[in-house]
């Protein structure tokens, strides 16, 4: 017995309030593991485009952005560990947020940046409870984390990276996605209200073009945060966590709250029209922007030369 724990093979790690689990789901999770074939499972799915706001808007772009890796559902809540890859976990830092709803992107950071090998295996529809009654504490918990573990580990990202794409193991016959039931309004008023705890630290953070073009906003009432401006706040205020001492950091979190959810309501517009792949399509389309702009995040750390060859190309078709 190592840790306290038992000397288990594999690990399989699931969301309690799932309705669409089945025996495949523990195959598909655990066998690559006992095979050898990985360290780390991580689970594609037929999602609804407006459940994992957090994954689509913030874990999936940002891992694409800063380690050029395509992991579709970092904090997904259904893994599977390898015995060696588990003890790695337990040595890391924890932190008050790492045993919430932090966990599943501490997970996924610990795997990435350890150098473990990390594979996906899609495992159908997720059909679960919708999170949004908790959105606000986990989107907090959430983003802490992973910000705390980019902020811990410079190494693994402030250098040239490589676009990767993980393997996926399992495919599966095309399922619909759970249907979701979707409140503008009320996403709009979220916005508003965190925004009138925030501006004063977004002013702190945030490019001074940004915060007119933010403020236009809120006074407007109308959520028009496109997934460029988004990315640009993001790496604002992802910089601004990280020169920030430990006690203001939350604040910094606390501030990308409202342009979450506006950047939510965004989106929501833009794909009210769509189907299913064409929005997941916007999605992934966001993610390659996150790349392109990681110049720009790296030079806010005064890093430079250091983006990947893609990223510096599309950069400059852009320009």
């Amino acid at each position: 017995m190592r840790h306290g724990v038992l000397e288990a093979e594999a690990v399989v790690c699931v969301d309690a309030d799932l309705m669409s689990i089945g025996p495949e789901w523990i195959r598909d999770l655990a066998q690559p593991l006992l095979d050898d074939r990985c360290d780390y499972v991580t689970p594609q799915y037929a999602r609804n485009e407006y459940d994992g706001t957090i994954t689509n808007n913030i874990c999936f772009p940002m891992l694409r952005g800063v380690l050029g890796t395509r992991l579709r559902q970092p904090i997904g809540g259904d893994f599977g560990l390898s015995r060696s890859f588990a003890d790695h976990v337990l040595e890391q830092r924890w932190v008050q947020t790492t045993r919430e709803f932090g966990i599943d992107i501490f997970l996924t950071c610990c795997a990435l940046f350890g150098g473990f090998r990390v594979a996906q295996t899609h495992l159908g529809a997720k059909v679960h409870k919708h999170s949004a009654p908790k959105l606000g504490p986990m989107f907090s918990q959430v983003v802490g984390t992973f910000f705390e573990r980019l902020v811990a580990e410079p190494h693994a990202w402030m250098k040239e990276v490589t676009k990767t794409d993980l393997p996926l193991l399992s495919e599966v016959a095309r399922s619909d996605p759970q249907g979701l039931p979707i409140d503008y309004k009320e996403i709009r008023q979220t916005t508003l209200e965190h925004y009138a705890d925030s501006h004063t630290v977004l002013a702190r953070h945030l490019a001074p073009k940004r915060v007119k073009t933010v403020q236009r906003m809120m006074d407007s009432q109308i959520m028009d945060l496109p997934s460029e401006l988004w990315c640009e706040c993001v790496y604002d205020l992802f910089h601004g966590f990280a020169v920030s001492g430990e006690e203001q950091r939350p604040q910094v979190i606390e501030a990308l709250k409202p342009l979450f959810f506006a950047r939510v309501a965004s989106f929501y517009k833009e794909t009210l029209e769509l189907g299913h792949e064409e929005s997941e399509a916007r999605i992934v389309e966001q993610a390659e922007l996150f790349h392109a702009h990681r110049a720009g995040l790296l030079e806010r750390f005064g890093v430079r030369d250091a983006a990947s060859p893609e990223a510096r190309s599309e950069v400059k078709h852009r320009g």
